[in-house]
């Protein structure tokens, strides 16, 4: 089994979190898995919450995935917690695409009653929300807690510096804590870059027993099932009906006379 883990951060802006991320996936995977990790190179990738450069980077991912489906990857992970252009990866993906984000909800629902976003800011804050009602977990979702982080570079230099990193997880577990009064049984760092640097400091529990959910290896083992599942139903993992149906023969010719012959280039391979 061989899959493409899609980072949306520069892996030269955040290199002790890849060392990191490849150790959590490592102890995370099946032995006979292979997990290719791959970061933003074409835009930015410095991992601020804002719209606009989520779309820049999006594209970049959208194309990956067109690649991963060409070189015979069997799954695809978008390891950003907002999932940025999941759905449109489903469309034109003949493997099965997984998100962070959405993993990592559905495991946490597995796992308690009730969980609990932590966003790194409150910029943050409204994107994770977002999604959790997109994916229809409203009466699962407690009230969502938020760091105070201005910057996911912080994050970085917590992984290299111990009184940076004291002082993120004293910034994390006040959230938490609040989160677990609230009625939250399992809390999420919203954001990659979070939950490996809480699992690198054995950081997997609040103070009053609410587990900390290390989505990183929920969205590999999420993925690792999706394979195996995708291999059991003659590779019709993903629903081809309605919201993932991709667009017939007759009328991919149209639209590749408007937008280009690589327009859904992986429909070539079906």
């Amino acid at each position: 089994m061989k899959i493409w883990y899609q980072s949306f951060v520069q892996q030269t802006l955040f290199e002790t979190y890849f060392t990191q991320l490849k150790r959590i996936v490592a102890e995370a995977k099946d032995e006979s898995t292979i997990v290719d990790i791959v970061g933003i190179t074409k835009t930015g990738g410095l991992g601020k919450q804002h719209h606009y450069l989520e779309f820049l980077q999006t594209a970049e991912v959208l194309d990956n995935i067109e690649t991963a489906n060409e070189q015979g990857y069997d799954a695809f992970i978008i390891g950003h917690f907002t999932d940025s252009g999941l759905y449109e990866a489903r469309e034109i993906s003949r493997i099965p695409v997984i998100g962070l984000g959405e993993s990592s909800m559905h495991m946490a629902c597995m796992m308690g009653r009730h969980f609990s976003l932590i966003g790194l800011n409150r910029k943050s804050l409204s994107f994770i929300e977002e999604r959790a009602h997109l994916y229809g977990l409203s009466s699962r979702l407690s009230p969502s807690q938020t760091m105070s982080l201005k910057n996911p570079l912080f994050l970085e230099r917590a992984l290299i510096d111990k009184e940076v990193m004291t002082s993120v997880i004293d910034d994390f577990m006040s959230a938490a804590n609040k989160a677990q009064e609230c009625s939250a049984e399992v809390v999420i760092p919203a954001g990659g870059v979070a939950m490996a640097a809480l699992n690198a400091a054995g950081v997997h529990f609040t103070h009053g027993g609410a587990t900390i959910l290390n989505g990183i290896a929920a969205v590999v083992k999420t993925t690792e099932m999706a394979v195996k599942m995708d291999r059991l139903m003659l590779g019709r993992f993903t629903s081809r009906a309605l919201h993932f149906a991709p667009p017939g023969s007759d009328e991919l010719k149209e639209i590749r006379k408007y937008y280009g012959n690589n327009a859904y280039r992986s429909l070539d391979k079906r």
